[in-house]
């Protein structure tokens, strides 16, 4: 087990940090009606109810660490590593014919 999974790092003081951070960005972006705007419409689209931008700072305060526990064991702390394989579509010639030399002058 990690030192990040014994959750060291999760106290009320760095919770409370953090949670002041976001509240000062949440009340900040009140200031700017782009800003405002842009926080209604996220709303709007990944959680189909506008009026939720207003509720952000009540759920910011109601963040504890048991929550944050939480997601952080079944997200972070149990995820399993995964490989990607990309296969372009188009390889140009020379890569092609000479590929094979790369590594020697990669070095």
């Amino acid at each position: 087990m990690g030192t990040l999974a014994k959750l060291d790092w999760l106290t009320d003081a760095t919770l409370d940090g953090v949670k002041r951070t976001l509240l000062r960005r949440v009340e900040n972006r009140r200031y700017y009606a782009a800003d405002m705007a842009t926080a209604l419409a996220e709303n709007q689209w990944w959680r189909g109810d506008a009026t939720r931008a207003f509720l952000e700072p009540d759920q910011v305060r109601g963040i504890t660490r048991g929550d944050v526990e939480a997601v952080y064991r079944r997200y972070v702390a149990s995820v399993r590593p995964i490989r990607v394989y990309l296969q372009p579509e188009k390889v140009p010639i020379m890569l092609t014919l000479f590929g094979w030399l790369l590594p020697l002058f990669m070095r």
